[in-house]
């Protein structure tokens, strides 16, 4: 059995070209119950916010309010973070983690799209064919999982692992179901 994976991203914006702060990323295999989520293969990386303007890529007004409204910790996290790489370098290794696997799951296209968009603003081939995203949000509105009920060690929100983390718990509830 393959891997699947969960990505999310936190951005500074909504549109295709925006700036990404941050990348998640957990694997999984399909049907397998979730034993111990801290075993499971992640990635998560900030990004250089100067390397992606150097690209282009861009912030709009109302993403940048909405930041300004979340709290401290999470604007720290995503935004502040002294600890950042160059986007190019960043999506290398996303690359080499979604090598082994065989669907990508992401909450509807925004993630996917603006990901694909950076790997061509970076000259990077982008590491899956578009039959290979998975939408895990249809799949929970279809299956009637609410994300907002699933907890992981805490309600932290707009951490994009953290969000992964959520995403392969409702996706499992999901897989569960389907079984059945």
């Amino acid at each position: 059995m393959s891997f699947e994976a969960i990505i999310d991203i936190e951005t500074l914006g909504v549109q295709a070209n925006s700036i990404i702060l941050t990348i998640g990323g957990i694997k999984f295999k399909r049907y397998e119950k979730i034993e111990d989520l801290d075993n499971y293969q992640k990635f998560y990386k900030r990004i250089d916010i100067n390397s992606c303007k150097e690209l282009g890529l861009e912030t709009d007004k109302d993403t940048i309010n909405w930041w300004n409204e979340q709290s401290d910790n999470i604007r720290q996290e995503s935004v502040f973070h002294p600890e950042r790489y160059r986007l190019e370098e960043v999506l290398k290794q996303l690359s080499e983690f979604l090598i082994d696997c065989k669907y990508i799951w992401s909450q509807g296209s925004f993630d996917s799209i603006i990901l694909e968009n950076a790997y061509k603003k970076c000259n990077l081939s982008i590491p899956w064919k578009f039959w290979q995203i998975r939408d895990s949000r249809t799949l929970f509105d279809v299956l009637n999982v609410d994300l907002k009920s699933v907890e992981y060690k805490s309600n932290e929100v707009h951490n994009a692992l953290v969000d992964c983390y959520r995403q392969l718990i409702a996706t499992t509830k999901c897989f569960e179901k389907i079984k059945k």
